[in-house]
This record gives C-alpha cells, sequence and structure tokens, in this order.
C-alpha cells in the first residue's frame, strides 16, 4: 500500500526488517479526541441578546452538555444529577502524538512488532535490568511468536496481561503461543485469577502494586514498558474497557485503580482490566488491528472524534509512545491524504497557512 498522497508531515519510510511505511502525524491524526479551542465573547450580542440580564448573553454556568459552545457560551459546568460530581466521561485538553505503522499482512505487522518488542527489550534491560511488558488477547499473544527468534534470553523479562477472562483464556492463548518458545520464568508472568471480577481486580492489583522495585513508578502507577492492545472490530473496545461502560475511564474525577472489575451488561462472565491510568502510564503502547473487519474501529479511533467514553481506543494516550500497527485490509476507510489538511480537521493542532 502506498500512500504517496500523503502530505509532507507524513513522511513514509520502510520500517527496518517488514514491509512497512511509517506515517507520523500529530493530532491531525485524532489518534483521541482532538484539542477544542475554546473562545471568550468579546463582540456585541447578537439580536434577541441585547436585554439579557447577564452582560454576554449567557449565564455564567451552562448546563446539559460537555461540549465548548462556541463564541456565545462558556464551557460546561455541568454535573451529575444531584450530586454534584463532575461527569465521568471528559474530553481531554491536549493532543496526543502517534506513529502509524501500515504493513502489507498481518504477518507482516507481527515481525514489525516482534522487531519493536526485541529492541525495547534490549534497551529496558541494559538500563534497568528488567523489561516489562503487557499483553492482551490471543491476537497480541499470537503476534509475539517469532520474538523467540530475535532473543535468546527472557530470564528479565516480566509478563502482565492488560486483562483477562474468569477462565484465564489469555494466558492460556499466551501459554500455548508465545510464551512456549520465550521461557519467562514461571514466576514473572502475572496472571490474573479469582472467583469473580471484583475478587480478580482486587488480587491483580496487588500483584502489580508489588512488581520489582527496578521498575518505575508514575505516582501510584508501575510504569510498564510495553502495553500491547487489540482494537476489538466494531466496538473500538481495548482490553476489557468497553465503550460506555464505568470502567473506561481515565481516572481524572473517579478513583485510580490499578485494574478494575468488568461484568454484567453485554459482557458476559466475569473480567478484570488494567485501568486506563496504568495503561497511560505506560513507555510505550502498541494497538493492533488486523483484517476488513476492523477497518470501521480503526477510521473511528484515527479520524473521527468520539463523544467521551464512545470509543475506548481514542481513550489510549500514554505518557511515553503510542505506536497503531495495521495491515492493508484495516486501513481500507482512512484518508491520510488528509490528515494534514486544518480545513479537515479545524480542532486540532494542524498548523494553518500563514496569512499574506
Amino acid at each position: 500500500m502506498s500512500f504517496v498522497a500523503c502530505p509532507v508531515k507524513a513522511s513514509p519510510q520502510l520500517a527496518k526488517g517488514a514491509a512497512a511505511q511509517s506515517l507520523r502525524a500529530r493530532a491531525a491524526v485524532r489518534a483521541a479526541p482532538m484539542k477544542v479551542c475554546v473562545t471568550t465573547a468579546t463582540t456585541s450580542l447578537p439580536a434577541g441578546h441585547q436585554n439579557s440580564k447577564w452582560p454576554t448573553g449567557v449565564p455564567p454556568q451552562m448546563g446539559g452538555h460537555y461540549l465548548p459552545s462556541g463564541n456565545y457560551a462558556p464551557i460546561s459546568q455541568s454535573t451529575t444529577s444531584g450530586t454534584g460530581k463532575p461527569h465521568q466521561f471528559q474530553y481531554y485538553d491536549d493532543d496526543q502524538d502517534v506513529d502509524v505503522l501500515v504493513y502489507r499482512s498481518s504477518m507482516d505487522a507481527q515481525q514489525g512488532l516482534c522487531n519493536m518488542v526485541a529492541q525495547l527489550s534490549q534497551q529496558a534491560i541494559q538500563q534497568r535490568g528488567i523489561f516489562t511488558i503487557a499483553v492482551d488477547s490471543a491476537e497480541t499473544t499470537n503476534a509475539l511468536a517469532n520474538v523467540a527468534s530475535l532473543l535468546q534470553d527472557f530470564s528479565n523479562w516480566h509478563v502482565l496481561f492488560a486483562s483477562d477472562d474468569i477462565a484465564g483464556s489469555n494466558f492460556a492463548a499466551a501459554k500455548a503461543s508465545f510464551l512456549a518458545r520465550c521461557p519467562v520464568p514461571a514466576t514473572q508472568v502475572y496472571t490474573i485469577e479469582g472467583q469473580n471480577a471484583a475478587s480478580m481486580a482486587e488480587a491483580y492489583a496487588t500483584k502489580i502494586k508489588y512488581l520489582p522495585n527496578a521498575v518505575p513508578r508514575n505516582g501510584d502507577f508501575p510504569v510498564i514498558d510495553l502495553v500491547i492492545l487489540e482494537v476489538q472490530a466494531g466496538t473500538g473496545a481495548v482490553a476489557a474497557l468497553y465503550p460506555n461502560r464505568p470502567e473506561a475511564t481515565d481516572g481524572k474525577v473517579t478513583q485510580k485503580k490499578l485494574v478494575v472489575p468488568v461484568s454484567g451488561g453485554r459482557v458476559h462472565t466475569d473480567m478484570a482490566s488494567m485501568s486506563l491510568p496504568l495503561m497511560n502510564s505506560a513507555n510505550n503502547v502498541a494497538m493492533l488491528a488486523f483484517g476488513q473487519d476492523t477497518a470501521a474501529a480503526v477510521w473511528r479511533t484515527l479520524e473521527i472524534q468520539a463523544l467521551p467514553g464512545a470509543l475506548p481506543a481514542q481513550m489510549i494516550r500514554p505518557a511515553g509512545k503510542l505506536t497503531v500497527m495495521l495491515d492493508e485490509p484495516a486501513t481500507s476507510m482512512l484518508s491520510p491524504q488528509d490528515w494534514n489538511d486544518w480545513k479537515k480537521y479545524p480542532g486540532s493542532n494542524v498548523p494553518k497557512p500563514s496569512k499574506k
């Protein structure tokens, strides 16, 4: 696939060891809700507001929505009805840089992921003597099978799971795939176990809390070297964080947790998931999406500003680096040639052309 029509800032280059193209795009890619610029009304009042009791024609606080309201309204100060607490889903007020890597096939993408893992592992072990990696679904663990051809020593690896169900399906997939080929010490594989969602989350949070001291911390959150997530087709869910559920919050206005229990609703089994604050504390996050069935979720994640909480993949905004790894079918709905067009992304930080 060739994105020859991409603007200058999306400079394609082959990724080492794999047939890939790297598209470096800032917030125009819209990997997460973009920054919305709010202006204060300084112009004269429009017709119909001349007799308003408020100087600007609007009250100092607005209710009923959470979007900036244009030149004649401030940002909403609404709170959850009857509680005085902020709404659990909020827009972000900054932008996220993202590398989008497009490969000819899912096999090429998997090799590209293995190359990334090997490089990050060597860097982390050289710096701190330890490498932490969080995997998730069978898609993410199967993609790591070839790491064994790039590395021989896994004694300093610590493997975590971004989520798992009560049956341990993700651990079983990892054990049958890359863990079968990569001899990570059993005591350094941190599984999610419990009798129900709540006990699973509590027990796993304890395991994470007591990771080795060599693992750096960001406040209460361990800084994981690499978190690998699958963008789920249809919903845009990541780990066990599903759209419009209370678990899919960033922790800014709710109690910060390392792990959240997930059950009920459309979730048909008890699960536990790393929280957004924990995943967003990572040094690196790789989000994978392969196949035509993921194209709509990829398009929405990268090019559509979703309502807060409606698209969990957009809420992955690590303190470190975010890399989205796609095969060609997953990109079928994208328009990268427009990513640096400020007219198509008016709320982003895409620079406007200077006035002559």
